[in-house]
Formats: structure tokens, sequence, C-alpha cells
């Protein structure tokens, strides 16, 4: 028996690999043919030639005139997006939207920052309510000078930045003790609207707001005037303008003629009371049944029997 030395086992599987080497297989394990394998490379497992690669894999460079007019194409449809959701969403819109957020943190320099810059974005709804609540701000924390800035603005929109100047000093009357002059600051500027604009919805309610304001003050001859002007104007046109809280001003009316002045009146006290009940939804409804009722029993000179209506 021959035996196999060392040097012949090494030859013989440097060999076998040499021939493992050439052999090429398919994707059953199968050995092919040297031009087989090749045809393999470039086939699918279908056998099918194999497809060159889609444009949008290749390099920009080497994309087809078509690939990149339909990436132009998806471009201006980016485009188009961007700009319908600017209008949807306007930068006079954003910025206003922004300021709300710093007023509800109570930081009112930074919602005055804001409410400026939605003015200075364009001419909308937004920036319109904007420069309006700019104004009222203003007037809150007790700045001067704002109703003749007011004053100056187109008479589309002046009406409406009196109202809230005014509306700003009442408030700023309220809340800010180191202001005293802010109360006799909103007097004036709701006396003004109410003569400048007397048929406009803002005149209207500066009347009303102003009758409020000298009520408060307990100047009840001051205050009658303004609440019998602004209530023959609903007499005669009817309840037309449902921003004017009407019913509260006939039963300010009411409880003015109530009172022990030398103007009191029970009669004319009851008269605006049941004004009041003309109102389906008005929360003064139950107060002005009840002064009704005992109007009715003990006013002076009324008799004391019969019911409120």
């Amino acid at each position: 028996m021959r035996l196999i030395t060392p040097a012949a086992l090494l030859l013989c599987m440097l060999l076998a690999g040499a021939a493992r080497a050439r052999t090429r297989y398919d994707e059953r394990g199968n050995p092919v043919a040297d031009s087989a394998a090749e045809s393999a490379i470039h086939s699918d497992a279908n056998g099918k030639p194999a497809s060159a690669p889609k444009d949008a894999e290749l390099p920009e460079a080497s994309q087809s005139p078509a690939s990149q007019a339909q990436t132009n194409d998806e471009a201006g449809k980016s485009d188009e997006e961007t700009v319908q959701q600017q209008a949807r969403h306007p930068l006079t819109r954003v910025y206003y939207e922004n300021a709300q957020l710093y007023l509800r943190s109570g930081r009112t320099e930074k919602a005055l920052e804001f409410l400026r810059r939605s003015q200075e974005a364009g001419e909308d709804s937004y920036s319109r309510e904007a420069r309006l609540q700019a104004y009222w701000l203003r007037a809150k924390r007790g700045d001067t000078g704002l109703a003749v800035e007011a004053e100056n603005l187109d008479e589309s929109l002046k009406p409406a930045a009196l109202l809230r100047v005014a509306d700003g000093y009442y408030t700023c009357s309220r809340e800010v003790k180191s202001k005293p002059d802010c109360l006799a600051e909103a007097e004036r500027v709701y006396a003004l609207l109410s003569e400048l604009a007397p048929t406009a919805p803002e005149g209207k309610l500066s009347a009303f707001r102003l009758a409020q304001l000298l009520l408060e003050q307990e100047r009840l001859e001051a205050a009658l005037p303004h609440l019998t002007r602004l209530l023959a104007d609903e007499q005669k046109q009817g309840k037309k303008t449902p921003t004017i809280p009407y019913d509260r001003a006939w039963y300010a009316l009411g409880s003015l003629y109530e009172r022990p002045w030398y103007h009191r009146d029970v009669h004319k006290a009851r008269q605006a009371y049941q004004q009041v009940l003309r109102y389906p939804e008005s929360p003064y409804q139950r107060q002005a049944r009840e002064r009704i009722g005992w109007l009715t029993r003990f006013g002076t000179g009324h008799p004391r029997t019969g019911s409120a209506r």
C-alpha cells in the first residue's frame, strides 16, 4: 500500500480549490458554464434580461429631459402649495395669533410688538383688529394722546378705534389706581364719539357706556340725557342693532327714575321696566318683573292691586 505524502496531499487540495474557483453556480446551486454564468449576471430570477436602473435612481446630471421636466413640475406644485398655505395663514394672522398668546400670559409689551408686526404685514381683517386691540392695550396702561391718533384714521376705522380707546381708558380707571386721569379721559372720548357718530353702532355704544360711567359716579342728571336719547332712537328704529344692549339700557333707566332724587318718577320707572320684557332672552327679565311687582304694590301714586305682566 502506497502512502500519500503530505506534499501530494497539499497539491491535491490546491487543484481542487482551483477547480471550485472556476466552477460557477446558478441561483439553485447547480454548476453552470462560464457563458451561462455571464448571462445569469445580466438576467433576473425569471430569466429575463435585467432592466437598466430607473431615471430617479440616476445622479441628477444623468437624468433624462423628461425626468427633469417631472422634477420641475413637482417643484412648481410645492411652491404653489406654499403660496396657498400662506394665503390660508397670512403673516397678519400669524402675528395676531402670537399676540393673543402673549396676552394670555400677561406679557403686554410682547403682545404689542406682534400686533405692530401684524399691522405692518398687510391690510386685512387681522391687521385691522390688531390695530384696534393695540389702541385698547395702550389706553389700558394709561398712554396719552391716543384719541388724537384715532381721530386721524380713515372714516371706516375711526369710530371703532375711538371706542377701543375709550374702553381702554375705562378699564385703566378700574385697574390702575396710579392713573387717576384715565376716568376723565374715558368720559371725554365716550362723549366725543357719541357726538361724532350718533347713529353708528359705535356711537350708540359710547352713549350707553358713558351713561354707565356717570351712574357709577352718582351723576344722575348727567346720565339721564344719554340714556333717553339712546332709547328714543331704539323706539323709532326698533331692535335693528343687536350689538346695542337696549334691554340693559331700559333697566338702567328704570333704576334711575326709581332713585330718590328730584327727577324720581315711579310711573316712568315702571314703563322702563316694562320695555325690558320685550326682550325674551334678556338676563334682566327677572329683575324687571320684580321691580314692576314692587312698584305696583308699594310705589307712590300707584294702586296696590294688580300684578306684573
